[in-house]
């Protein structure tokens, strides 16, 4: 971890459905500032609902979740509020306003910080100060996407939509980013564009974050440290260069580990360390 502290804390955290299945089983780390860490492993491992815990967008069965020493789990729905202003998210559903210029989508990230009375106006007519366009326009910047900032969002291409997003979420200032599968939609080059923004975003606003993320070359080249699940457990929680093969090929499993794409995957893994 970073130095600093943590800015978050999980300890035992546990989502248990109905039914009676574990999602997340006894789930315990801690994320520094700056740190920009990789949540990888199979599907159905349990990388989504950890994230949504992080936020409470889903509500744990027990465990105990702190962000910047806040008590997430605790939380009042006014407090919570508070707390959820500090984490920007970057899910596959992007909820883009697709009627609304990237601009407005942008500078959506500030309703956290106005008064409840005037949030509550924003889809009825501009809200934002000149600061929070200004702030909006730096993150378009950022993304490389600042011409598009009067056209209409749904008008853009999916990847530009995902820069869109990302852009949103760097103008909340948030102290924690929580991305699933940010990239999902972009090719290689744009993947990896993307990605070194959240990286290099996250060192210099010392922004604690969590991504999941299919690909392990990506995951490789834009994270500062690696946890790895399945069937809802931590199987490692470290850096990449003693994350093993073999320690890969049990997480993802012997269906998995035994085809042609898992065994390039590993190759090109290798590569990168060296």
């Amino acid at each position: 971890m970073d130095e600093g502290g943590a800015v978050i804390e999980v300890r035992n955290l546990v989502h248990r459905y109905p039914q009676g299945n574990y999602a997340v089983r006894d789930v315990s780390f801690d994320v520094g500032p700056g740190e920009v860490v990789a949540i990888i492993g199979p599907s159905g491992a349990g990388k989504t609902t950890l994230l949504r815990c992080v936020n409470r967008l889903v509500d744990p069965t027990s465990g105990m979740i702190l962000v910047s020493a806040q008590d997430v789990l605790r939380a009042s729905r006014g407090e919570l509020r508070r707390i959820r202003r500090n984490i920007g998210v970057v899910f596959q559903q992007l909820n883009l306003i697709q009627r609304s210029t990237v601009l407005d989508n942008v500078a959506a990230g500030r309703l956290g910080y106005l008064p409840r009375w005037r949030s509550l106006l924003a889809p009825f007519g501009w809200t934002y100060t000149r600061l929070d366009q200004q702030i909006a326009f730096n993150s378009l910047r950022q993304v490389n996407i600042e011409e598009f900032a009067y056209t209409r969002a749904g008008d853009l291409s999916g990847g530009q939509q995902q820069r869109v997003a990302i852009a949103r979420v760097l103008t909340q200032a948030p102290d924690v980013i929580l991305a699933d599968e940010p990239v999902a939609n972009l090719d290689p080059r744009l993947a990896h564009e993307i990605l070194s923004i959240f990286k290099e975003s996250s060192r210099a606003r010392r922004i604690a974050t969590m991504m999941s993320i299919h690909s392990l070359e990506l995951a490789r080249a834009h994270s500062t440290r690696v946890i790895a699940m399945a069937a809802g457990c931590i199987r490692y929680d470290g850096s990449w260069e003693r994350l093993t093969p073999s320690l890969l090929a049990e997480i993802y499993g012997a269906e998995v580990a035994g085809t042609s794409s898992f065994s390039e995957s590993l190759r090109n893994l290798h590569g990168a360390r060296t």
